[in-house]
């Protein structure tokens, strides 16, 4: 199946614009049709997980959920290029083992950045296509049993960390950051050493 999503001509990302997030099994719908801007909301295979826009309260629920109320999906919806919406979909049982390993995690909307990536993991059910030129992404359905070759652990939502919950996004500078801190420490004990001898 083909989904063919909208790039807003925004920023630097494959951007995305995210409308909703739906759990049918735990009754819950989460609306976002006003929530991306600028770079916020985008699609990165350079980036090491997923992020998913979640009240803190609501991540907690998600946290606690039994095995029946995580017996479902996790439903996406983007904007699509004729202005309606594509859905993805993800195994709730799923979120919450890759959340366990620390490659879900959940940012609070009303937190400073909170940033709404779909970063490598989602390859593990779709192949991404982007169109060049014209401003899409298509989401092509990876067909499971013959790609991963694994049953998915019954697990509770209790397995992932507290700390998944309303965790502060890694902004874009990140690693720029962190590298000038280095930096900054190493020239630092560079100018001591020197002064000394």
């Amino acid at each position: 199946m083909l989904m063919v999503a909208k790039i807003p001509t925004v920023g630097t990302y494959y951007n995305v614009n995210l409308q909703s997030m739906r759990a049918p099994s735990m009754e819950k719908t989460w609306s976002y049709k006003d929530y991306c801007g600028g770079s916020n909301c985008y699609t990165d295979s350079g980036t090491s997980g997923i992020w998913l826009v979640m009240p803190k309260l609501d991540c907690e629920f998600f946290r606690n959920a039994s095995r029946e109320e995580l017996d479902g999906p996790l439903q996406i919806d983007l904007e699509s290029t004729d202005g309606g919406t594509i859905t993805l979909s993800f195994p709730l049982q799923w979120i919450v083992e890759q959340a366990a390993q620390g490659r879900v995690s959940f940012v609070d909307p009303t937190g400073d950045g909170g940033h709404f990536a779909l970063g490598f993991p989602t390859y593990q059910f779709y192949y991404l296509v982007y169109g060049m030129g014209e401003d899409t992404v298509t989401f092509v359905d990876l067909p499971q049993k013959n790609e991963s070759g694994r049953e998915l652990a019954e697990v509770d939502g209790g397995n992932f960390p507290a700390w998944v919950c309303g965790r502060d996004t890694p902004s874009a500078n990140a690693a720029r950051d962190h590298s000038l801190t280095f930096v900054s420490v190493a020239s630092s004990l560079l100018l001591i050493a020197f002064i000394s001898v």
